[in-house]
């Protein structure tokens, strides 16, 4: 495996949603980052430090806003992915889940957002030895979902 693929860039990321909106994308978001580094049965601490690494520098430039508790919503990707480790959350539907989500909330998802997850989970995926096989199909069902546009509603 050679490169890593192209991600675009686009430092004009800035997501307009409402807290709760924001807080939900981004717990669904850590499962889908969990599911990348548990995928091979075990999650390591360089998995943890390359997405700790991403979201401060990455993912918190496309959002600023503080929750209820004065807490950047961005770091919900870190304290869901804390639970989730904690908890041993079973990953076996997170596709099909994710893949709900994002029908359900396409506006959410605009290329550069699709990159950054891609990229987030590309690194995971690599923050350990050699890419595996397990996370080489998770990452490909990801680009797969990411792909998939909404089809307007038939009247």
């Amino acid at each position: 495996m050679g490169n890593a693929p192209d991600f675009q860039k686009n430092n004009n990321l800035k997501m307009k949603t409402d807290s709760r909106t924001s807080r939900i994308f981004y717990q669904e978001l850590s499962k889908l980052f969990y599911a990348m580094a548990a995928v091979d049965g075990t999650i390591r601490e360089e998995e943890l430090d390359v997405l700790k690494k991403i979201v401060k520098k990455q993912w918190y430039a496309i959002e600023h806003t503080l929750d209820e508790y004065r807490t950047d919503l961005v770091y919900c990707i870190l304290i869901t992915f804390d639970w989730l480790r904690e908890n041993q959350w079973n990953m076996k539907n997170v596709i099909a889940q994710f893949s709900t989500y994002k029908k359900d909330h396409e506006a959410l998802f605009t290329p550069a957002v699709n990159a950054l997850i891609l990229k987030t989970s590309y690194a995971i995926a690599s923050a350990f030895a050699r890419r595996n096989k397990s996370e080489m199909v998770l990452f490909s069902q990801i680009e797969a979902v990411l792909r998939q546009k909404q089809l307007p509603a038939k009247s």
